[in-house]
Formats: structure tokens, C-alpha cells, sequence
């Protein structure tokens, strides 16, 4: 998940800024979703805010959207990131969001729970 492509891919096009997000950094945010052509494809009252990205807990995505990809990356404290394509009628985004199945300890936190690339079509939305 640290190659330098994601990074770039995350930070130049995300829809929403971080300094709009609470902080401090792993703190619960109060509601959350993540729209892909106007549908609903997570929604949760208890994300997890990480490096500047929304984790979604596993219950909170609709399952019905997602397909395993063949794509997986490692962090050096989350451990490695499996990863999902997106699909929303005929549109889909391969390998558009990303989870830790087997998270390191210090990201046991985060199990299972599923964050989004916004940049390439996902809009994560909080209040």
C-alpha cells in the first residue's frame, strides 16, 4: 500500500482535504459514507480516521458492489492490504479500495475495515 503510485494516486486527487477531517489521527468519526455514481456503497457511524483515510468497518459496506481483486501491497506497521473492485451498474474501478485481513498489532483496530481511493471516483462524504 506505500508504493509511491498510491500515495501520488491518493494525495493529488482526493475529493476531500484531511484538515477537513477530525484529528487527531485513528479517532472515530461521527458519520460517514462513500458514494460511487450517486450510490451508496458504505455508510457507518463508527470509521476509523488513518493516515488521512476513512476506514469503513466491514458490516457497514454494501457487499453487493465489491469484488476481491488480485491486488495486494504491504505497510510496514498495517501489514498487507487486500483490495476490492467497485462496481456500480456497468461502471467499475478495479482495485479501488483496500482492507487489512490479517492486520499487524498495531492495526488490529482496523481489521476488515475498508477504505476508498477518492480520487478515482469514490466520494467520501462525513459529517
Amino acid at each position: 500500500r506505500d508504493s509511491d503510485q498510491h500515495k501520488s494516486d491518493r494525495t493529488s486527487a482526493a475529493k476531500f482535504s484531511s484538515t477537513a477531517l477530525p484529528t487527531p489521527e485513528n479517532m472515530t468519526i461521527k458519520h460517514a459514507k462513500a458514494v460511487y455514481k450517486g450510490v451508496v456503497i458504505a455508510e457507518s457511524d463508527s470509521c476509523q480516521l488513518v493516515e488521512g483515510n476513512l476506514y469503513f468497518p466491514p458490516s457497514s459496506i454494501d457487499i453487493d458492489h465489491f469484488t476481491p481483486s488480485s491486488l495486494s501491497t504491504t505497510c510496514g506497521w498495517k501489514g498487507t492490504a487486500s483490495y476490492y473492485t467497485v462496481a456500480v451498474k456497468d461502471d467499475q474501478l478495479e482495485s479501488v479500495a483496500w482492507y487489512y485481513p490479517k492486520p499487524k498489532e498495531a492495526a488490529q483496530h482496523i481489521k476488515g475495515h475498508v477504505a476508498f481511493y477518492q480520487g478515482r471516483g469514490i466520494i467520501i462524504e462525513t459529517d
